[in-house]
């Protein structure tokens, strides 16, 4: 998905938005320096072509999402995948047509066959601003150790990739405490007939299908990680497979869809105009 912001009727571009789902880990042990993988070279050719206007980068429901080539030290792959990126977003900005313009259906004109004739018009946009912050009740692993016994696992281990994996488990269990369920703050706001719809966890790209698939006439932009993060939601049915996603998480099967259920009223009620 992607946005921009113009500066009243003028059409002069203040900033750009892309949402898009894709882990950023082209670069991996062979490189060496500090780097904002495909994402620095996409923000650096859609700024080039907007005249230097910012361009913000909002990840999406990316759970199971990666580059296709990954894990390198080659710092160019990544800029190849920014670029494909880019490039792609910056048809998006292309397709758009000015500020308050639209086509509207102005009749059939007759010819070897029926013509329909569609025409730009001006409209004014809407300008409904709201924000929503909800909690979201997940149920956690019955299984899931205490923090005192990951705290016990993490000074026992000695390999440093399972100490790692120790570390990032006993953050995870803190975060959410040692009860059976945890309330996870989710987000959604509307800006006009565009909505942002954000939460913490890693969701598999269900999560913003679904969403798009109930509200197809809305502009719905989905971000995972927002404002902390707290482990992947894998669709119920992969919870059988022997994958790092399933190993990782917290959340109890049934997590993702009872995230898609609650994100899917709050969008319900922002749109409440009609506007999905």
């Amino acid at each position: 998905m992607v946005a921009r912001i113009t500066r009243d009727d003028t059409g002069a571009v203040l900033a750009t938005i892309v949402n898009y789902a894709c882990h950023p880990t082209t670069l991996a042990w062979d490189n060496d320096r500090l780097s904002p993988d495909y994402v620095g070279a996409m923000r650096a050719l859609v700024e080039a072509h907007t005249g230097g206007a910012p361009c913000v980068f909002l990840q999406g429901a990316s759970g199971e999402l990666a580059p296709a080539d990954q894990y390198t030290g080659d710092r160019e792959i990544a800029d190849a995948g920014g670029r494909y990126l880019g490039y792609a977003a910056i048809t998006a900005l292309e397709s758009m047509l000015p500020p308050k313009r639209g086509l509207g259906f102005e009749g059939v004109v007759e010819s070897g066959a029926p013509l329909a004739v569609w025409r730009q018009r001006t409209f004014e946009p809407s300008t409904v601003i709201t924000a929503e912050r909800f909690d979201v009740p997940l149920l956690l692993r019955p299984e899931l150790p205490t923090v005192a016994e990951f705290e016990r696992d993490y000074a026992a281990a000695e390999d440093r990739t399972i100490k790692e994996r120790f570390r990032r488990k006993l953050f995870n269990r803190r975060e959410l405490g040692d009860g059976p369920t945890v309330p996870v703050a989710a987000n959604v706001w509307r800006i006009g007939d565009m909505v942002l719809v954000g939460q913490p966890c890693e969701a598999y790209s269900d999560f913003q299908i679904q969403l798009r698939k109930a509200f197809p006439r809305a502009s719905l932009f989905v971000m995972n990680l927002v404002n902390g993060t707290l482990g992947y939601l894998p669709p119920t049915a992969r919870y059988g497979d022997d994958i790092y996603q399933v190993w990782q998480t917290p959340f109890a099967p049934g997590c993702l869809e009872t995230m898609t259920h609650h994100c899917t009223e709050q969008v319900g009620k922002a749109l409440g105009d009609g506007a999905a």
